[in-house]
């Protein structure tokens, strides 16, 4: 609705109309049907304005660390003195990463990296981990298993606490028989802030913890029949 503006008590003028005031108020969000209504047709250069709502969800980041691989099938018909190359692939989402060739015991037959992948994961966390493990000696690489890690069933942690790792066995491409087990740890961190704009414009750099923000400066309120406050924090 547009309100006309007036002069106040103490301006000699005060019955001149200074100006309109356009508000509308409702209950919801900028996404409503509503919304786009809400504006005058006579008023110049909005006709044509139209409201955008950018969802920004909470951001966590997804740290894993790839330790250890055990008892994979690797093809025995290798030419002398050639070592296997055995890398780790991580997908979640549009995101993935490799890792670098692992290092390998000829006492036990095991490969070791212990190399941290970081990656970002949006709530409500609905994604899955999936984890390749690929003999990329020759030209072809080879699918040696797999393993599917939901998101959701991930620890996450505020702050430095020792996260325990884990031994996950591999998949095979037709859940055959055992292809071998991976040792990670896995967690997502709470005690950053996840920069998803340009940190220049950025007017937001809490935590993704709720429980590491700090407490509110004041409280405004507004409302039909009362003057809009400001309480001041007490400290």
């Amino acid at each position: 609705m547009v309100y006309r503006l007036e002069g106040g008590a103490g301006d000699p003028n005060s019955g001149r109309v200074s100006g309109d005031i356009q508000l509308s108020v409702w209950i919801g969000t900028q996404a409503d049907d509503a919304f786009p209504e809400a504006w005058s047709s006579d008023a110049p250069y909005v006709s044509h304005t139209r409201s955008k709502v950018y969802q920004s969800p909470k951001l966590w980041y997804l740290r894993m660390t790839v330790m250890e691989v055990q008892d994979l099938h690797i093809a025995s018909n290798l030419p002398p003195l050639t070592a296997p190359e055995i890398r780790v692939k991580a997908q979640l989402g549009s995101q993935s990463a490799r890792t670098r060739r692992g290092s390998m015991n000829n006492h036990c037959a095991s490969f070791h990296w212990n190399e941290d992948l970081i990656f970002v994961a949006s709530e409500p966390l609905e994604d899955s981990l999936i984890l390749l493990v690929e003999d990329r000696t020759n030209k072809d690489p080879v699918l040696l298993g797999h393993v599917v890690i939901p998101v959701n069933s991930i620890e996450q942690r505020i702050d430095e606490r020792y996260v325990a790792s884990k031994w996950l066995p591999l998949e095979g491409s037709g859940g055959g028989p055992y292809c071998g087990r991976m040792h990670l740890r896995l967690c997502l961190e709470g005690g950053y802030h996840v920069l998803d704009e340009a940190a220049h414009v950025c007017s937001d750099f809490r935590p993704t913890a709720k429980q590491l923000w700090k407490p509110a400066v004041g409280i405004l309120g507004a409302g039909d029949s009362r003057r809009a406050r400001l309480a001041s924090d007490e400290s």
